[in-house]
């Protein structure tokens, strides 16, 4: 049901021409593909870009820290783990952040701990793994929808609120053919991997 490596068909387009902002040109014709680069973190063709990317956002690179271009305050933000393998890798991702200037610290709690403030949205960042059905269906909503985001309890850690997300599950849950559900799916995958609410690991 995934978009990799498939342009949109006809009915993932109808479905998503209100919400063209919503969809980068690349994810439409070929899905979303994960940049590629070197594991020891050297790549500074991704460096670049990330820097780039941060400048789009109102950051630039100041006296080695990542600032704020109008404020100066220096881009920082926690990951929450719970676990040793998480705490590993987050302590492997704030080392390359701090290569372009991103000061990130790395909170273990206990997992009574992480499970409240997951609950109630108190952290920057997480690890998180979401499971799904062969057959997506309301818990989309909970996922994404855009009245689960901030509510504590739901599932919508991103925050994510966008209509184009919460029109592409309204379309699936209404779908009545194979082939409209699947166009409905695929169109949801656009607009998720278009708006990068997460980062693989």
């Amino acid at each position: 049901l995934g978009s990799a490596g498939r342009p949109a068909d006809e009915r993932e387009q109808h479905l998503l021409l209100p919400y063209s902002g919503a969809v980068s040109p690349e994810v439409m014709e070929n899905g979303w593909v994960a940049p590629q680069g070197d594991p020891a973190g050297q790549d500074r063709a991704n460096r670049a870009r990330a820097i780039e990317l941060l400048g789009m956002a109102g950051y630039s690179l100041r006296d080695g820290a990542m600032r704020h271009t109008a404020t100066d305050r220096p881009l920082r933000l926690e990951i929450l783990v719970a676990t040793p393998p998480e705490e590993r890798l987050a302590l492997t991702f704030a080392r390359m952040a701090s290569r372009i200037g991103v000061a990130i610290t790395v909170r273990n709690v206990d997992p009574s701990q992480y499970q409240e403030r997951r609950n109630n949205y108190d952290f920057d960042m997480i690890f998180n793994s979401w499971f799904s059905s062969l057959s997506p269906g309301n818990e989309q909503s909970f996922y994404w929808g855009s009245a689960a985001a901030g509510t504590p309890g739901t599932r919508n850690y991103m925050g994510a609120e966008e209509p184009a997300i919460d029109a592409m599950i309204e379309a699936m849950l209404a779908a009545t053919t194979r082939e409209d559900f699947t166009a409905a799916v695929r169109a949801m995958d656009r607009v998720l991997m278009s708006g990068a609410y997460r980062s693989e690991e």
